[in-house]
């Protein structure tokens, strides 16, 4: 009985941390939607290379700095596989723009977010 009760334990407070987890990675979600950057993300769909992106955003809408920068960063990123993956959903417009500035961040041609296992993630691909 003890035993059942620290297995439920434990499932729950992994359960949590990896919810917390996921949350935290999409915290570029909330710095971009706050500064409502979705123009800059459109004016920004052939940018190239990491700088070359944030330096697009950010001259789109100087509000926006912010978000430039978290969505590059890599503690936001989730590891999956011993890759670090960028978590977003195809569903959303946004997070579909976003993923794919990130991919032409990495120089690859397009990004788009896919289902990996359990996680919507973003998937790069110099395919078209």
């Amino acid at each position: 009985m003890l035993k059942a009760k620290f297995f439920i334990l434990f499932v729950t407070i992994f359960s949590i941390t990896e919810a917390l987890s996921v949350t935290n990675s999409k915290y570029w979600l909330l710095s971009c939607n706050l500064s409502g950057c979705s123009f800059a993300f459109s004016t920004c769909m052939t940018c190239l290379g990491e700088s070359g992106c944030k330096t697009c955003i950010t001259l789109s809408k100087p509000d926006c700095s912010t978000c430039a920068d978290d969505i590059f960063k890599k503690e936001y990123m989730v590891p999956i596989f011993g890759k670090e993956y960028l978590v977003c959903d195809p569903s959303d417009p946004i997070q579909s723009k976003v993923c794919h500035i990130y991919c032409r961040g990495q120089f690859a041609q397009i990004g788009q977010c896919e289902r990996l296992d359990d996680y919507l993630v973003c998937k790069c691909s110099s395919k078209s």
